[in-house]
């Protein structure tokens, strides 16, 4: 009986470390998500990781009305649908550009003469994507 009591104390020692580590190993593996379910990021903003804004670089031989609304349709869906809290220049398209007429919802051409890249800014407080030249 005494060599029971004995080993009693070293092993609920081990026992709780073992399961301190384990919570602790789910703690930093599941981070984000634990600080997404509990809004934790509004407290403790340092921990939480920040959405980026990536600016892709692309090549068209002619920028048509088409294409406008193909890269505003893209750069809405990964700025403004998603409430993006940063302004963001989504694309910048190189290409042989002449003024047309375009008027989309979330989106405004404002490059009135001949160019040969056009940029897809978006700006947060206007929840509005602009096409300049």
């Amino acid at each position: 009986m005494k060599g029971e009591i004995v080993l009693e104390y070293p092993f609920k020692i081990f026992l709780y470390l073992v399961v301190a580590i384990v919570v602790i190993g789910l703690v930093v593996g599941f981070r984000n998500q634990i600080l997404q379910f509990f809004n934790l990021c509004q407290f403790i903003p340092q921990g939480c990781q920040r959405e980026r804004c990536s600016v892709r670089l692309t090549k068209e031989a002619d920028i048509s009305k088409d294409l406008l609304e193909k890269y505003c349709r893209l750069c809405w869906d990964e700025t403004g649908k998603n409430d993006y809290k940063e302004d963001c220049l989504c694309f910048v398209v190189s290409g042989k550009f002449h003024p047309i007429e375009f008027s989309q919802e979330n989106c405004e051409l404002i490059c009135n003469k001949d160019s040969t890249s056009i940029q897809f800014i978006y700006y947060h407080l206007l929840k509005k994507i602009y096409i300049k030249c």
